[in-house]
């Protein structure tokens, strides 16, 4: 096989694999709602008010602390999914110019 189809190969792959992983990150918006309403209720529990609350690294004392660990973390994987689709494309572009070469070295 040659350069041009592996770079194909690997293009599609990692298209696919960039598309799956921004489409987890998108679908679990709802499961990380529930979860940052259960932070927020024991964060705010006056049973706890005295306790320092940590998540990631990042002390919680209020509903906008614990959404922006949920944010950095959703942020994080969106970030990788869109670092591997570029991935993806940038290979896709050049099994496009090694076809493109190849045909154009035949003619």
């Amino acid at each position: 096989m040659s350069a041009g189809t592996w770079f194909g190969f690997a293009g599609d792959f990692l298209t696919f694999l960039g598309g799956v992983t921004l489409a987890i990150d998108a679908l679990r918006e709802e499961r990380k709602l529930n979860k940052i309403k259960a932070w927020v209720a024991t964060v705010q529990s006056p049973a706890l008010a005295k306790v320092v609350i940590t998540r990631k690294g990042v002390e919680l004392h209020s509903q906008e602390d614990v959404e922006l660990t949920f944010l950095r973390q959703s942020f994080k994987r969106a970030l990788v999914g869109t670092l591997i689709l570029t991935s993806g494309f940038v290979c896709l572009f050049i099994a496009r110019v090694f076809e493109l070469t190849k045909s154009s070295g035949t003619n």
